[in-house]
């Protein structure tokens, strides 16, 4: 249950509105609303009405509640007597305000509607009530009564409420959906209900805050002192459990959330989107959702609507003072055109502490509404003013990666001053993957941090498994980055592998332009972070009591089998070989599976009881580590021996006349 639904369950004002913007999910809670109330005793809660455009929407709307009300409530004979009896009495008591013949052409069209929705369902004593009813020449006036707004009509529907609450001792609660909508004269109506509010009915109405004409009529309501509930998007989870429900993987749960600002309608169309085939980029929001933006610039003054349009190039809000040096304004300047903006809902949803646009309705407005030359000309200057802000606080502006990902696109300037970046803007997600593969599983070498490779082979695998690519695509993708220039072949004294090692060129500074560039396409295009020597960081994340344990731990960033790790070891004889006891140190080699990708490692210790408690410590590892779940598959020990002596050697050959060793 929501919680707005949960506050408004627990009010008791006479009338309350349901505001928010168009597509947060009014209508459901008010739906919902009802459902909750009908379910106990205490109330009728028909569902509820949505008001038309027509004048006189909000008395036909209270009518039509009302008579569902009526036919939902299973009353015996006697009662629809009683309920007839206060009906004419409140109607004749408010002859003074209505007039004679239009309280008794309400009075009947109640009725009326009631027979005809009951119909042939009725039993029969009910029929023969609802057939004794006297029909006065009043049709016309009945007609007349769902054509025309009247204020005083709106008065005696809402004391027939009453009545028939009263009637059936129990509240009579009536929903009314799209409330906007109702002319000025209803809705100066709906203000005076709510200054003399009705005894036992009850009125709660639903209210788009997007509607700029119908603006002063909530405010109108809101002054009244009624009761208000807001409603914003839904949470995270919610999000993640729309998803869950309609089948689509969680792993998109990010990118909707950030899309939809959580609005139901947008995440329903996200959802369409993905299960049909289609990419979330690719999603156009309802025409109505973005038309109210394209009528709020409209209202804008010219310069009001130069800098939105200026502004649409940021996904998330700069700082206060990246805005004024970008759109070159004083601080006074901008509190004065930011309120204009929050006034029209252009910046609506909040972002970082403070409110900004949708984002539905700003990829709108920067695709569609600006033209290419616009979006050059803005590139260019927000490119800098966002590469700007990130270098200046880097540890809280992780998230601006992607947008300036986006923005360098745009940037014509910095991409010709910057042949490599321009590269990097047309890079495919294969070519993306095998080099994101290449940072993350990267050797830096004992005691040289200078030199650093990567096995081809595995980060070929390693682009497959964990970031999703063809492994054609990403087999041919190695020449084109080598012959671009973003790898190059590893120098390196002693050729290990068949094929020659790889390091990637790109500076490993993380302030660097084309660094910032390439990590932000990879997020963008591949949805995750590629994370620098990520099998080091899982060492010494997650596998703490074995480098605490061990006087040395040797990673491989692939799938090893123990001859090989163990000859690993043996290849670091002063951690491996004890000379003064002629021994070999043990070791212990441990398999880890990170997100479906092999780790292999190889431990060496200075006791077997270090090795046993590194090993209990390390069969136990079953986390999640930078969106990946990291679990040791197996470990294998092995066994300490001891060294031959060469006396042993010399007894030997003494005795047999056979060489054992030279």
């Amino acid at each position: 249950m929501r919680p707005e639904l949960t506050d408004l369950l627990s009010m008791s004002h006479p009338v309350v509105v349901i505001t928010g913007d168009s597509g947060t999910g009014k209508s459901s809670i008010l739906a919902d609303h009802q459902i909750e109330l009908s379910r106990g005793a205490a109330a009728i809660a028909p569902p509820p009405v949505t008001c038309a455009f027509d004048s006189g929407a909000l008395q036909v709307a209270i009518l039509d509640g009302l008579v569902t009300a009526l036919v939902t409530s299973m009353v015996d004979r006697t009662a629809w007597r009683n309920i007839q009896n206060r009906l004419d009495t409140a109607g004749k008591e408010m002859v003074a305000e209505v007039g004679k013949s239009l309280a008794k052409a309400v009075t009947q069209e109640v009725m009326a509607l009631v027979k005809a929705r009951i119909g042939e369902h009725a039993g029969e004593g009910l029929a023969a009530f609802f057939k004794g009813l006297r029909q006065d020449t009043t049709a016309d006036l009945r007609r007349d009564l769902q054509s025309r707004s009247d204020t005083n009509v709106v008065k005696l529907l809402v004391r027939l409420c009453d009545e028939v609450a009263t009637a059936l001792k129990r509240d009579v609660v009536l929903a009314i959906d799209e409330c906007q909508r109702l002319t000025e004269d209803d809705q100066r109506a709906l203000a005076s209900l709510c200054i003399a509010p009705p005894k036992r009915a009850r009125f709660v109405i639903a209210w788009s805050s997007a509607a700029h004409e119908a603006r002063t009529g909530l405010t109108r309501l809101r002054d009244t002192g009624c009761g208000e509930i807001v409603v914003g998007g839904l949470s995270r989870a919610d999000v993640e459990t729309m998803l869950n429900r309609a089948g689509v993987t969680s792993a998109n749960t990010d990118r909707v959330y950030f899309l939809s600002s959580g609005f139901p309608i947008i995440v329903e169309g996200l959802i369409g989107q993905l299960r049909s085939g289609g990419t979330l980029d690719e999603y156009t929001p309802p025409t109505a959702f973005v038309r109210s933006l394209e009528d709020a610039l409209a209202r804008l003054p010219g310069d009001a609507q130069i800098a939105a349009r200026w502004l649409s190039v940021f996904e998330l809000p700069p700082p206060e003072s990246t805005i004024t040096a970008y759109l070159d304004l004083t601080s006074t300047q901008w509190g004065v055109l930011r309120q204009s903006l929050e006034r029209e809902n252009i910046l609506s949803v909040e972002r970082n502490g403070q409110l900004w646009f949708h984002e539905s309705r700003r990829s709108h407005l920067w695709d569609r509404m600006l033209s290419e030359g616009e979006r050059f000309e803005i590139g260019q200057p927000a490119y800098s003013a966002l590469l700007a802000q990130y270098r200046d606080d880097m540890s809280s502006s992780i998230g601006l990666m992607v947008p300036i990902a986006h923005t360098a696109r745009f940037a014509r300037d910095s991409q010709a001053a910057n042949p490599p970046l321009a590269k990097i803007l047309d890079l495919t997600s294969a070519q993306l993957a095998v080099l994101a593969s290449m940072i993350e599983i990267e050797i830096i070498p004992l005691g040289d941090h200078d030199l650093r490779w990567t096995p081809p082979e595995s980060a070929l695998i390693y682009a497959h498994n964990i970031f999703g690519a063809d492994r054609g695509d990403a087999l041919a993708a190695l020449p084109v980055l080598i012959e671009q220039e973003f790898i190059e072949t590893a120098d390196q004294t002693e050729q290990i592998n068949a094929d020659p090692n790889v390091t990637v060129t790109i500076s490993a500074d993380p302030t660097d332009e084309c660094h910032i560039v390439l990590h932000g396409r990879i997020q963008d295009i591949l949805g995750k972070t590629a994370i620098p020597q990520i099998t080091g960081r899982i060492v010494h994340e997650h596998f703490e009591a074995l480098r605490l344990e061990s006087s040395l731990v040797l990673t491989d960033p692939g799938r090893s089998d123990a001859i090989e790790l163990i000859r690993n070891a043996n290849n670091q004889p002063f951690y491996r070989f004890n000379p003064l006891r002629r021994t070999v140190y043990p070791m212990m080699a441990v398999w880890v599976d990170y997100g479906g990708h092999p780790i292999s490692m190889a431990a060496i210790f200075n006791r077997d009881t270090e090795r046993q408690k590194a090993k209990k410590a390390a069969i136990s590892v079953d986390e999640v580590s930078y969106g990946r779940r990291v679990k040791t598959v197996r470990t294998f020990e092995d066994q300490m021996s001891t060294i031959p002596s060469m006396r042993l050697f010399k007894a030997v050959y003494l005795a047999t006349g056979r060489p054992v060793a030279r």
